[in-house]
């Protein structure tokens, strides 16, 4: 038998047996393993030699270099060749090495710091001479590039994510070499924009306390779309002059998808800080937070200041301006995709207007109350009895202010003002005699005392007296029956605006019965159906006349509505209606309006306290013949419950009650009447005919109940003066001749 060559490749590795014997099969052991030191396959395959007589090829494992063949599996025999001769039976060893790989960090871009201060950086790739089964480890130092961050190497060149892996072996490498590339990610570009806008009063000249602001921060990242923005925080410390609001805090993602936040979860209250965690903001895009705040009383300067020490700048002089301490700063952190810090932003918010505070608006009342001087309260007044009054102007707002405030009272015309009674006391408690000659006005009865500015939680007292005369129960002035009345305050904001007027509750002596005779109203409007801007010849008018009682509890009795159309009115009969206080419309017969007389005559019946009815009609338009204003009164009559006394001189001492006469009036002008409206024509077809449209500009005036119409209107109330007293009375009856 001739000799046989075994060929072991690795300790446990391929096994190949040749048989020499001339055109003998060779035999083949399969290789099983690729490592030494790997369990190795006991199957034994044909046909995995790649030569059948000689030393096999060469063979070949990933992350393994062939040394050649030894007789000694650890390498320390003889080595074997082609062309060693075989004169026995051999084993032969394959001996192996970690293959040898180059590794490659490519900076793509970025530079690598020297390692001492003032070395030169270099860009160039820095190569590790390495092997397989190794693992790698990455240089020492971090790359740097003007405007990116560096994040790692990565296998792939361009990509935004590492995948370095530092227990990662080394194997089979193209060309033996593994490259791994700077990670880099474009840094942001960083913008912040703030904003506090006056939400209670966008036009506001200044702010008020208890305004609401709101400021806005826009958080923006400019940069790449592949940057962001890490970790952007918003820090907005309050001043002095502002709380949070109890509000969500609401957040506008770069998605646009709203976030809200609860205030207390972000607020410091010992530090009055708000603290606002975002996250992170990508490139070409914007966070917005929105922050409600509302301006408190500490921005307002003290009413007094005088220092005792001029130099402390917490006691400042009074020529020193005051900070109101409401303007807003923000600042806005986060950092680079490393983690590096941004440079920090901050910003100010100003509050328009904010170098001056006003205060709040004022939330005044006015009470009143009166005193009998002569007899008490237990007992009716009398003639002649002394009565004290006492009303109290109050502003219970706190941090807001009345400015300029005026008291006023009508006195009845059963009362007579005593002189030299009218005193205010102010909130310092200071008392202050006002000269009757200034503040009283005999013709009208009406007392009106200026009590000045009256800040939050103040409040100002003006007492006077006055007796009752004979003609609150002569049967001759029933207009002066009624002693009860109401006190009003009237006043500023701090912006100078006309305030609401305020009024007391009417009241009366102790042991008066509280009924009057009624307050009548009317008013008389007038509206062009067909044009707004104007009053045209053709057009049609609607006119409404509004009839009511304004004292509570009464009655106005009997009444019917009047009205005699001037010369330019021609009345449309079936446009008559009653509207009545519910709303609801009654259509009324044609026969109330007389065409002859051009009399309007509508029976109403009884308006209670409260209630108004309107009666309204349409007319055609057309100029009057002498070309003046059309002129229109109307009026309405009816009666009410008032006193008489039996005795005639009041010496019974007995009231009781009758019939008297309550009348009133309005009137509405058009003052021009103009030709025919001028349509005009477009394609030869008539454009669409302007919409009916009511004026808008109409105003009550409460002490008159005239009313005001802008254009080419004018309306005027008389009160009638007929019977317009009000009285209480111990009891009603009707007159027995009704």
């Amino acid at each position: 038998m001739e000799p046989i060559a075994f060929w072991r490749a690795g300790g446990t590795g391929l096994r190949q047996a040749l048989n020499t014997k001339k055109n003998a099969s060779p035999y083949y052991y399969d290789i099983g393993a690729y490592l030494p030191g790997d369990t190795v396959a006991a199957a034994y395959y044909p046909g995995s030699a790649s030569a059948a007589e000689g030393v096999p090829v060469t063979p070949a494992t990933d992350g393994w270099r062939f040394d050649g063949w030894n007789t000694k599996a650890d390498g320390s025999g003889d080595s074997f060749g082609p062309a060693t001769p075989i004169t026995k039976n051999m084993v032969l060893y394959g001996q192996w090495s970690p293959k040898p790989i180059d590794v490659v960090f490519d900076l793509d871009g970025g530079e690598m710091p020297g390692e001492n201060e003032g070395d030169p950086a270099s860009s160039d790739p820095i190569v590790q001479h390495s092997e397989a089964l190794k693992t790698v480890t990455a240089p020492e130092g971090t790359p740097v590039r003007e405007g990116y961050s560096f994040m790692g190497w990565s296998t792939e060149q361009g990509s935004l994510i590492p995948n370095f892996d530092g227990d990662e072996q080394l194997w089979e490498e193209p060309d033996d070499t593994r490259t791994y590339y700077a990670v880099w990610v474009p840094n942001p570009k960083t913008e912040v924009t703030v904003k506090t806008e006056n939400i209670t009063d966008p036009k506001a000249e200044h702010p008020q306390v208890d305004d609401k602001l709101v400021t806005t921060v826009t958080a923006s990242n400019t940069g790449d779309p592949t940057s962001y923005w890490q970790g952007v925080n918003v820090s907005v410390p309050l001043p002095a002059g502002v709380d949070l609001m109890d509000e969500p805090i609401t957040v506008e993602r770069p998605d646009g998808t709203p976030q809200t936040l609860d205030p207390k979860d972000v607020y410091d209250p010992e530090t009055r800080t708000v603290s606002l965690r975002i996250g992170d903001v990508p490139g070409d895009s914007q966070v917005k937070v929105h922050i409600p705040t509302k301006v408190n009383g500490k921005a307002l300067p003290p009413k007094s200041n005088e220092p005792t020490d001029p130099s402390d700048p917490d006691d400042p002089n009074p020529t020193d301006p005051f900070d109101p301490q409401v303007d807003i700063s923000v600042k806005v952190t986060g950092e680079n995709p490393d983690g590096s810090p941004v440079e920090e932003l901050q910003r100010e918010a100003p509050t328009p207007g904010s170098e001056q505070v006003l205060p709040a608006n004022p939330d005044p009342t006015v009470t009143k109350e009166v005193t009998n001087v002569t007899r008490g309260d237990v007992t009716d007044a009398q003639v002649g009895d002394l009565l004290r009054y006492t009303v109290t102007v109050a502003n219970d707002h706190p941090y807001s202010e009345l400015k300029d405030a005026v008291a006023s009272d009508l006195l009845p015309l059963g009362l007579d003002l005593v002189p030299d009674t009218v005193k205010v006391t102010y909130p310092d408690g200071a008392q202050e005699a006002m000269d009757p000659a200034d503040v009283y006005h005999d013709e009208t009865h009406t007392l009106t005392v200026p009590v000045g500015n009256i800040f939050g939680g103040e409040k100002v007292v003006v007492t006077f007296e006055a007796k009752v005369n004979r003609s609150a129960v002569d049967e001759a002035t029933p207009e002066a029956h009624d002693i009860g009345n109401v006190a009003t305050v009237d006043g500023n904001t701090p912006e100078d605006k006309k305030g609401e007027q305020q009024q007391s509750q009417k009241i009366f002596p102790s042991g008066w019965i509280k009924f009057a005779i009624p307050q009548p109203t009317v008013a008389k409007t007038v509206i062009d159906d067909d044009h707004p801007n104007g009053y045209y010849e053709g057009d049609q008018v609607t006119y409404s006349i509004e009839a009511g009682n304004s004292q509570p509890g009464t009655a106005w009795e009997d009444v019917v509505v009047h009205d005699t159309l001037p010369d330019g009115l021609a009345m449309v009969a079936t446009s008559l209606t009653l509207i009545h206080p519910d709303g609801t419309q009654e259509r009324l017969a044609r026969d109330l309006y007389d065409p002859e007389t051009r009399e309007l005559t509508v029976p109403i019946g009884t308006i209670q306290g409260g209630e108004v009815w309107r009666v309204t009609f349409a007319c055609d338009l057309s100029k009057p013949a002498n070309g003046t204003a059309v002129v229109n009164r109307a009026s309405a009559s009816g009666t009410g419950f008032g006193l008489t006394d039996p005795s005639g001189d009041g010496s019974s001492g007995i009231q009781s009650g009758g019939i008297v006469a309550v009348d009133a009036a309005g009137i509405a002008e058009i003052k021009t009447v103009q030709d025919p409206y001028a349509e005009n024509e477009a394609n030869g077809s008539d454009l669409v005919a302007p919409v009916k449209k009511a004026l808008r500009s109409v105003a009550v005036i409460p002490a008159t109940g005239d009313r005001v119409v802008d254009g080419a209107l004018t309306v005027s109330l008389a009160f009638g003066a007929a019977a317009c007293a009000t009285m209480a009375v111990l009891r009603r009856r009707r007159a027995a001749d009704r």
